[in-house]
């Protein structure tokens, strides 16, 4: 994106590029300088399932974000949750990410 200001970033949807069947490493890899925010959902095809279950790459994805320095949010959606008790469904996606941030 040499054509941008350096200040401006991508966010990076994992969700989006998932339901329409878009790799997300060689996009990742892509803009991994540019990235300014993840938003991060783990799908099925077109079906949000919990962290873990899905096709995102989280391992491969997390090791690429460290090793580009990223070190910003990593926004969380939740979603097929029993909306009364979202917490259990909160504290299982954390607990995902920190397993795999270390």
């Amino acid at each position: 994106m040499p054509e941008l200001p350096e200040r401006t970033r991508v966010l990076l949807g994992t969700g989006h590029l998932l339901s329409v069947g878009e790799p997300i490493m060689p996009f990742a890899e892509a803009l991994a300088g540019r990235i300014g925010l993840i938003h991060l959902r783990d799908q099925q095809g077109e079906k949000p399932v919990p962290f873990g279950e899905g096709e995102l790459p989280f391992a491969e994805l997390f090791e690429l974000l460290a090793d580009s320095g990223y070190d910003d949010p990593l926004v969380v959606e939740l979603e097929e949750v029993d909306w009364d008790e979202p917490l259990p469904a909160a504290i299982a996606a954390r607990q995902y990410i920190e397993a795999l941030l270390g």
